[in-house]
Formats: structure tokens, C-alpha cells, sequence
């Protein structure tokens, strides 16, 4: 609960300001039953209609004023737990920026989707309750016992029989309601992951005609999170009937004992209908009460979800270098191991190369290899288990984050656009880059034709996740996306697995051209890619079998010339 206090902090005076008129509606809200009983016994039993216009006239007034407090109560609560809800949603999506992959892996995507929108969700609402039914409710409840106990001591013996079976039934229906809500909110995940897996994979799906298991398999998911729900709701609806029962009888009990106290003339007509009213807005604070309590297990299912993204340590620590960039770009890799997470095996052993500026290096291996984990490790997506990488001779440890990336010119192995316009994709790359700029990147990575053949050219729109744009015309993008930057060291990650042999030459040939001063590294899968590259690094089950150029490898390197052999016919090549 502690979040939620440091939340409330900057919001003190709202706070105030909020108790101070829900002080002001229980007050004239409790004022009501005494104004009645008068009413009762000055006014109407001796008929004195100037007292009876008076009394009336005070009631008026105080039902407006609890009014009109009740509405800027309202209002304030509304603000302030709005607010609240995108403060957090804000922390925790600053808070993923940080998370290196690990930590990406073990939350999960559909598991952050879920606590940044469902769980503050719920946080709001009981928020929302809380400022206003949670200061209200005991403020109504302790001024109604105190003028129950006022009006008639001999009657409020009921209260003392009553207020603790409720109490006893509220607490034993909560405490059942805990489990099963943590439950509820992992297999909400669960609900979440499996569908968007569906959504993100129905072309996979429908292809491979997986629609029925599918269905099946979300079906499974949604029964059990049903029936959990389902459990939780019965609770819950026993809690309402439980309460109303109790208070039936309560009045009940007061009517039979009030009446027989009226008729032996040691009450009052008005009095007695002053202490029903009390004893109604106790009981009605008591299930106020209690439909809080009811939210109050989501509520801290929810909030330690938060909690635990919020206090999560990221796995990458920012460096303290913070010299404006990298300049010549030299990248070394020093004996570097690399384990994953809760993996037996290391994926990348010994592994030791350099990649020198105005030169293109190149990695090739088998599938498993380890040639994009590489590419993770130069940008610290992860950390080495053990050895070092360089750029410049320094540790890419050493750099803040910024400074490293921004050296940086990165096209991932899948190309990943965002919902925006061809010149908003590309100005990711360089923020204040001109028209001019843009279709020099773009003509680079050969993308200018496609782009001019567009009416709206740079100004197209891209759909959600480049769904208008065939994996071609993707990956062109994702490189003029990289050369905007104009980065020290270029990192394609088999960026030319979409592109026709033609295509490929000239993206490599303009390349070649562009990248001149920095360092370019190449991971590919195609021989053709990296043929001419002048330097190779042949990467077999985690470790650098070879480093040479073509001709050199396929003179000594056995693994080289079976990749070789796989594609093309050994001859053609020499």
C-alpha cells in the first residue's frame, strides 16, 4: 500500500481540500435526523407552523449543502485517481524502457500489456472509491453511533450484537476472495497471451489449419478463468444479501424495542425516527464499507503486480562515459561467453574477432550458431557472461546506453515498423532529417522508387506493423532507417533475406559507398551477401571456427565450404 500513499503525496491539497468537504456532507447528513426529530415532536405534534417552516427551511439548506459537497467530492476523487493511474502507467512504461530481454522474458509482453492497462484500471477504480467512500463511510459511521448512542443508550445494545456478525461475515468472505483473485489475474495472462498470439499469428494459423486447436486451446484458457470468475462472483454475491439481511433485522429489532419504549412513554415519537435514520446511515456505511473491502483483494493482486515491474532491477547498468558518440568505430570481441537466462549451455564460446572501420566484416554460421546474439550483445539487449567487446578500446559496459545505440546504425533480422508515415519510420533514425536526407537513405537502401511510386510518397501512412508493406519493401526501410543515422559502426542482422539477388548487389554496392569511413557488420545466411566482404567469421555451435576472406576459407575452412556447398555449386564460385 505504501505506492499508493507516495502517489497521493503531490496531491495534499486536493486531499484537504476533498476532506475537508466530505467533513462538511456528514455533518449535514447527520444534522438531518435531529432537524426530523424536531420537525417531529416541536413542530408537528404542536402544530407551530413557524417552527415547522424554519425546521424545514434548515433541512433545505442542509440537503443542498451535502449536495453540492457530495458533487466536489466527487470530482476531486475522480481527478486525483486519474491522475494517479497515469502516473503509474507512466512509471511502469519508463520502467520497461529500461528492461534489458531478460527481464522482458520473464514478465513477458501479454503479462506488461495486462498490469499497464487491467491493473491500473483497478487501482483507479478503487481509488476512486477510496478518497470518497473510504473517508465518508467512517465519518458517517462514527457520528451515527455517537448519536444513536445520544438518542437512546438502552436501544444501541442492538448495535453491539449486530456490527460484529457483520463485521465477522464481511472479513471471512474477503479473506476467501484473496486466492481466488490472484488466480483470477494469472490466467487473465494467460487469456491475454494466448490471444495475441492468435491475432499476431493468424495468417501461421489458418495456413497450417491450426484455427480448431486454436479455438480449443483459448477455449480451455477462458473455461478455467470462467470458472475462477465465476467462484469469486458467488462470493461476492453472497456478501450483499448476507449484509442486507442483517440490517433488516437490525431495524427490525429497533422498530419492536423503540415502539415498546415510545408506548411506556421513555421515547419519543421523533426520536425514534431520528434513531432509525442513524441506524440506517450506519448500516448503509457498514455495506459501503464492505463493498470496499470487497475490491480490496483485486486491489492488492494488482498492486503487487505493479509493485514487482517497479522494483525490478534492470539487468543492463548504464555506464558513466558520456563523450558525445563513438568516433573510429573499431568493434572487438575479447574471449566472449554468453549464457542465456536459466540456460545450461553457454551460446557463445571463446568467441574472438575485430572489425575494422572502411572494411565490411561478416558473420556466417549455421542456424543456432549464435550470429543475432552477437548483435544483442553489441548493443547490450544482454551482457557477456565473460570476456569483453570494445568499441574504440573501450567496454561497451563503460558507455551510457544513449551514447552506445546512438553509434550505432542497427537493422534488426525482423524489420519492425511503426504506425506512422515513411518519413516518421525513417526519422527515427535522425529526428530533424530533411526530405532531402530522406530520400538519399532511402535511394542508399533502394527504396526511393517504391517510395516516389507512392501518391502520398514519404508521406504514406504505414499500418500497424508495416501490414501494408511487403517484407521487401520492410527491410529496405529498416536500412535507410540505419544510414539516416549515419552511424560509426553499421549493424545488419540478415537485413537481405527479403530482397531479390539484384536488389541485394545494389543495396550492398550503395553501402559499400555510404559506409565507407565506419565500421559495417554483416550477419547474413547468404553466401552471395558476404562473398566479397573482407573479412568472414565462420561461427560453429557458439564458437569462431574460422576468420578470413572467401578465398582463404574455402582453401581451409570445412564448415565454410559446406555452407558453400549448400547454395551454390563450388565451382561457380572460385
Amino acid at each position: 500500500m505504501h505506492l499508493l500513499w507516495d502517489c497521493l503525496k503531490p496531491y495534499k491539497l486536493s486531499v484537504a481540500a476533498l476532506l475537508l468537504f466530505l467533513v462538511i456532507q456528514s455533518a449535514c447528513e447527520i444534522l438531518l435526523p435531529t432537524l426530523v426529530a424536531d420537525l417531529i415532536n416541536q413542530g408537528i405534534q404542536t402544530a407551530n407552523a413557524h417552527f415547522i417552516k424554519t425546521t424545514g427551511m434548515r433541512m433545505l439548506l442542509a440537503a443542498i449543502a451535502a449536495l453540492l459537497c457530495s458533487l466536489a467530492s466527487g470530482l476531486i476523487s475522480a481527478r486525483i485517481s486519474t491522475r494517479i493511474s497515469a502516473d503509474l502507467r507512466q512509471q511502469i512504461f519508463f520502467k520497461v524502457q529500461e528492461f534489458s530481454s531478460s527481464e522482458m522474458n520473464l514478465f513477458g509482453v501479454s503479462s506488461l500489456i495486462t498490469r499497464t492497462t487491467n491493473d491500473i484500471t483497478r487501482i483507479q477504480t478503487f481509488l476512486l472509491y477510496l478518497l470518497k467512500m473510504g473517508i465518508l463511510t467512517p465519518l458517517m459511521m462514527l457520528s451515527g453511533i455517537i448519536m444513536a448512542v445520544f438518542t437512546s443508550g438502552r436501544l444501541s445494545l442492538v448495535l453491539i450484537v449486530t456490527l460484529p456478525v457483520m463485521s465477522l461475515v464481511i472479513a471471512w468472505i474477503l479473506v476467501s476472495m484473496i486466492g481466488y483473485y490472484r488466480s483470477m489475474q494469472a490466467q487473465f495472462d494467460s487469456l491475454n497471451l494466448v490471444l495475441r498470439e492468435n491475432l499476431t499469428g493468424i495468417r501461421v494459423i489458418r495456413a497450417f489449419q491450426q484455427t480448431c486447436h486454436e479455438m480449443a486451446r483459448f477455449e480451455g484458457v477462458n473455461e478455467e478463468y470462467t470458472r475462477l470468475s465465476t467462484h469469486t462472483q458467488r462470493l461476492v454475491g453472497g456478501l450483499m444479501p448476507a449484509v442486507t439481511i442483517l440490517m433488516n433485522i437490525t431495524t427490525v429489532a429497533v422498530m419492536f424495542f423503540g415502539g415498546r419504549l415510545v408506548m411506556n412513554a421513555a421515547m419519543d415519537v421523533g426520536s425514534l425516527v431520528a434513531y432509525v435514520q442513524y441506524i440506517t446511515q450506519i448500516l448503509l456505511s457498514v455495506m459501503m464499507t464492505s463493498m470496499l473491502f470487497m475490491m480490496y483483494p483485486r486491489l492488492i493482486t494488482s498492486l503487487t503486480r505493479i509493485v514487482t515491474v517497479l522494483e525490478t532491477s534492470p539487468g543492463i547498468v548504464d555506464g558513466s562515459r558520456t563523450e558525445a558518440g563513438i568516433h573510429t568505430g573499431i568493434v572487438e570481441f575479447k574471449q566472449v561467453y554468453f549464457t542465456f537466462p536459466q540456460a545450461e549451455e553457454a551460446v557463445l564460446k571463446n568467441v574472438t574477432f575485430t572489425a575494422y572501420p572502411n572494411q565490411m566484416t561478416a558473420i556466417i554460421g549455421g542456424t543456432g550458431s549464435g550470429k543475432s546474439t552477437i548483435a544483442g550483445l553489441l548493443l547490450r539487449f544482454y551482457d557477456v557472461t565473460a570476456g569483453q567487446i570494445l568499441i574504440d578500446g573501450v567496454d561497451v559496459r563503460d558507455y551510457t546506453l544513449h551514447h552506445l545505440r546512438e553509434s550505432i546504425g542497427y537493422v534488426p533480422q525482423k524489420a519492425v515498423l511503426f504506425s506512422n508515415t515513411i518519413a516518421g519510420n525513417l526519422r527515427f533514425g535522425k529526428k530533424n532529417a530533411s526530405r532531402e536526407e530522406l530520400l538519399k537513405a532511402a535511394g542508399i537502401a533502394q527504396a526511393a522508387e517504391f517510395i516516389e511510386a507512392k501518391e502520398a510518397g514519404l508521406d504514406t501512412p504505414i499500418a500497424q506493423g508495416g501490414a501494408n508493406m511487403s517484407g521487401g519493401q520492410k527491410q529496405r526501410l529498416a536500412i535507410a532507417r540505419a544510414v539516416i543515422k549515419k552511424p560509426a559502426v553499421y549493424l545488419l542482422d540478415d537485413s537481405f533475406s527479403a530482397l531479390d539477388y539484384k536488389t541485394d548487389l545494389a543495396v550492398r554496392q550503395a553501402l559499400k559507398a555510404e559506409t565507407k569511413d565506419a565500421t559495417l557488420i554483416v550477419i547474413a545466411q547468404r553466401i552471395s551477401t558476404i562473398i566479397h566482404a573482407d573479412r568472414i567469421v565462420v561461427l560453429n555451435e557458439g564458437q569462431v571456427a574460422d576468420v578470413g576472406h572467401h578465398g582463404e576459407l574455402m582453401e581451409r575452412c570445412g564448415i565454410y565450404q559446406e555452407i558453400v556447398r549448400s547454395q551454390f555449386q563450388q565451382e561457380g564460385l572460385r
